[in-house]
């Protein structure tokens, strides 16, 4: 097996190649933390002096076509029935362009006061936003998996 170096370069390349597609491909899980710390909070107003009490708990979480201040969340196909515990929500990207990117937002407090926001990657196709309610509305536990 004497091949030229260039020939074991395309191989060395399309074989890495083949890597980055399938490490793309896979599905891979997102945690959104479950709740923010009061420490993690810092409020700058002049004159005055922040306190937060209690840490601030995740309430949703939902993708979005674009960075959080552009406020452009997705709709998704949801499985959801009155009454249930546990539901989840499907975002399929398909071939709509992004170009500022696919997002997923963690989304904290009674209200929606505030977001964590990442940056998926642009091959991601697929996520899928799972929800379990533990009590009464109050706390929730979120899994996201995309691929």
């Amino acid at each position: 097996m004497n091949g030229s170096s260039e020939d074991k370069s395309q191989v060395l390349l399309l074989g890495l190649l083949a890597f980055v597609q399938t490490a793309a491909a896979a599905p891979h899980q997102i945690s959104c933390p479950a709740e923010v710390a009061p420490s993690a909070i810092q409020l700058v107003t002049p004159g005055w002096t922040p306190h937060v009490k209690f840490p601030v708990p995740l309430r949703a979480a939902v993708a979005s076509g674009g960075p959080p201040e552009q406020e452009a969340k997705l709709v998704g196909e949801t499985n959801w029935s009155r009454g249930t515990s546990e539901w989840s929500t499907t975002y399929t990207f398909g071939e709509i362009g992004f170009p500022d990117g696919k997002w997923i937002d963690c989304i904290y407090g009674r209200d929606a006061q505030f977001s964590l926001s990442k940056r998926l990657a642009d091959g991601v196709k697929e996520c899928t936003i799972t929800v379990l309610k533990v009590n009464r509305g109050h706390q929730i536990n979120v899994k996201i998996l995309c691929k």
